[in-house]
């Protein structure tokens, strides 16, 4: 039986960076309707996570390959994928701080199906996040008066 070394530090990263709450929605590929791919997603879940900015020379390298745009590193609890065509999942939806951030990468993995796994997400837009159980995004918002 092997040691847990995260459980283990857990209590000594909070004491430097606490962790938040995040929600995902998870994708569960897609479904065809009316001729149009529609994405589908798992029920969404509050889990525990350490936010992190990207590191600077790798935030360098990123803006170079699309300007304006926003991106974070996240240490979820479990695991989470970036896009794996094969399987026809992609697209993880992650809610932190006000956005939607979509998860670009999978940057490790530890103990898959029990441990963390490293995000790096890119900020989509600002939108309040779903309730846990809720299997859709949160709609579009509109300003008063627009018309759709």
């Amino acid at each position: 039986m092997g040691m847990n070394l995260h459980a283990i530090v857990r209590p000594l990263i909070n004491l430097v960076n606490e962790d938040v709450t995040v929600v995902i929605l998870q994708s569960a590929g897609f479904a065809v309707v009316n001729y149009e791919q529609r994405p589908i997603w798992q029920p969404a879940v509050a889990v525990k996570a350490q936010a992190q900015p990207v590191a600077d020379k790798t935030l360098q390298f990123l803006v170079q390959q699309r300007e304006n745009t926003i991106w974070h590193d996240f240490y979820l609890e479990g695991e989470w994928n970036g896009l794996r065509r094969a399987k026809e999942q992609g697209g993880d939806l992650l809610y932190w701080d006000g956005f939607e951030w979509q998860v670009d990468q999978v940057l490790e993995r530890w103990s898959p199906g029990a441990g963390w796994t490293k995000v790096r997400c890119v900020q989509l837009r600002a939108t309040p996040a779903p309730e846990p159980g809720a299997t859709e995004p949160p709609a579009a918002h509109q300003t008063p008066g627009a018309t759709a």
